[in-house]
């Protein structure tokens, strides 16, 4: 099984909404023929959570934290709310903003 992630320039976050104790994120990963992206794995710094956004093969099933459904080409899931930020990337480089 591979966990390959995908890139930050490769994920555009359409939206992240609050409902009640949990957060929904909708993403839209660049399109692939022979890549998909079937959910995200959850690291925890401190009170802040990190999202990585898994990149798997057609052909592969992937180990995620949380898995994704996906309506009208938009990846959707739904994660606890931390008491800190949400972020994509391990470095934190791209806070998500939640409305």
């Amino acid at each position: 099984m591979s966990n390959d992630q995908y890139t930050l320039n490769d994920v555009t976050v359409e939206s992240a909404a609050r409902k009640g104790n949990s957060v929904e994120l909708a993403y839209r990963t660049t399109m692939e023929s022979m890549f998909y992206s079937p959910g995200i794995r959850i690291e925890m710094d401190n009170d802040d959570m990190i999202v990585n956004i898994i990149r798997c093969s057609i052909d592969n099933e992937c180990d995620v934290d949380k898995k994704a459904t996906l309506k009208e080409g938009v990846s959707h899931v739904i994660v606890d709310a931390p008491k800190g930020g949400i972020y994509l990337g391990k470095d934190k480089s791209r806070k998500v903003d939640i409305n």
